[in-house]
């Protein structure tokens, strides 16, 4: 008779690994939800592995079990070599391509334009070796500004670096401009909910040391994406080399030690109109080709404006390129234009505006009222009240949430505008608030 809380085994046979366990636990006398309790794991996890539903048991668990159980040397090595044997078989199409890893990376696109210089850049920060510091796990933090493509970026190069970090690419979206960003014991919790370890039992530095013990030893690649602050992440970045961390975020994450920055810029007209073109047909664009470049320059280097205008024009083959033009150039309406279902380049920077502070919204507000396309601090601090250096410290903190940028042949003397979809958001803002 199955103890209390037991489920029925699903394909477990004897000698599988699932079934060892189950004769072990029984042996002792404990119910699931007790061994998971003494062994620090989840009762999901209790479940799974003796239900036979966990392929490729992980060796934390594993040894977290026999501890547990207390198991003589010779149980021990019986339930290893039944892992060892379920692996064999479960794992030959893995092994196959020499990927035997845990892969939870989002798609891949295949119309994933242009970034040549940006992806042979953090592809050599995550893979080439440090020479003063052949210890130190290498991390790279993509950042922009809102619908720039950074997690499309950071998603393509994760596929292609799948072979070098064959032990596993672990995912997880941090939410950091969402409503509800996911704290640091969430973000432990989405890590190693795929090992069976999912609520364990302890504070978050001992969950912490069991997802870096995880890690020890193989080659993994983290990506974390959609992070707002380094507090999200601290617990979660792996301890020992052969492992590498890709952040994307929208701010600039500066409190990370030893962390490469790398800024993704706005794309080049020419590659938006690739872009364009891959997602509305060749054809199409090409035959139209004045209408297209009205249309890029309206999208205004921001890729997610490229494509909601493409899949726009995809949904609708009976439309001219001219048609999505004539809607693009009224600046009231532009903003209503670019979106598809749910999404929307308003709301992707509404993301960046909403995780401003009271002081810093007002500022964006009132800038956005300006007729100049570019301003200094002097000109900001008449505008907003206060000192030069106050409005200097508001100008700043916007470019840090990449809602303003700052003028690349000015930065000594301080010179500032708007991207022109920001703008067009900020404008709105007034009426609204």
């Amino acid at each position: 008779m199955a103890g209390h809380g037991e489920t029925a085994l699903a394909t477990a046979t004897p000698r599988d690994p699932g079934w060892v366990l189950r004769r072990h636990r029984r042996l002792a006398g404990w119910t699931q939800e007790e061994l998971a309790h003494r062994a620090g794991l989840s009762v999901r996890a209790i479940r799974d592995f003796e239900a036979g539903r966990v392929r490729r048991p992980h060796g934390q668990t594993i040894r977290l079990l026999t501890e547990a159980l207390d198991l003589t040397e010779a149980s021990r090595r019986e339930l290893q070599s039944m892992i060892r044997a379920a692996r064999h078989v479960n794992g030959s199409e893995a092994a196959a391509d020499g990927l035997g890893g845990l892969c939870q990376l989002p798609r891949d696109l295949d119309d994933f334009t242009g970034r040549w210089e940006t992806l042979a850049k953090v592809r050599e920060h995550l893979t080439t070796a440090r020479g003063g510091a052949p210890t130190s796990v290498p991390v790279c933090v993509v950042a922009g500004m809102a619908g720039v493509g950074k997690t499309t970026l950071a998603v393509h190069l994760a596929h292609q670096l799948r072979a070098r970090f064959r032990d596993g690419q672990y995912f997880v979206d941090l939410h950091g401009t969402g409503a509800r960003p996911l704290d640091a014991n969430d973000v432990l919790d989405r890590l190693l909910w795929p090992l069976g370890l999912h609520g364990v039992p302890g504070d978050i530095d001992q969950r912490a040391t069991m997802w870096r013990g995880h890690l020890a030893g193989r080659r993994a690649l983290v990506v974390l994406d959609d992070v707002a602050t380094e507090a999200q992440i601290m617990h979660a970045l792996p301890g020992t080399p052969g492992c590498a961390v890709l952040i994307t975020s929208r701010t600039r994450l500066a409190g990370l030690d030893g962390a490469k920055l790398i800024g993704l810029d706005l794309l080049p007209a020419d590659q938006m109109m690739q872009l364009l073109a891959r997602i509305a047909g060749p054809d199409r664009i090409g035959s139209q080709q004045a209408a297209a470049e009205a249309v890029v320059r309206f999208c205004a280097g921001l890729p997610l404006a490229a494509r909601l205008a493409g899949a726009r024009l995809a949904a609708r083959p009976h439309w001219s390129v001219q048609r999505l033009v004539e809607l693009l150039a009224d600046e009231r309406r532009r903003l209503d234009e670019l979106a598809v279902g749910d999404r929307q380049v308003r709301a992707s920077v509404a993301r960046s505006y909403r995780a401003l502070g009271d002081r810093e919204r007002r500022a964006f507000r009132l800038l956005g009222l300006l007729d100049a396309a570019e301003f200094t601090p002097s000109t900001a601090a008449g505008l907003l009240g206060g000192t030069v250096a106050d409005a200097r410290e508001a100008l700043e903190r916007l470019v840090d949430a990449h809602l303003l940028q700052a003028v690349p042949d000015h930065w000594d003397h301080g010179r500032y505008r708007f991207h022109d979809l920001v703008r067009i958001f900020a404008r709105e803002r007034p009426g609204l608030e």
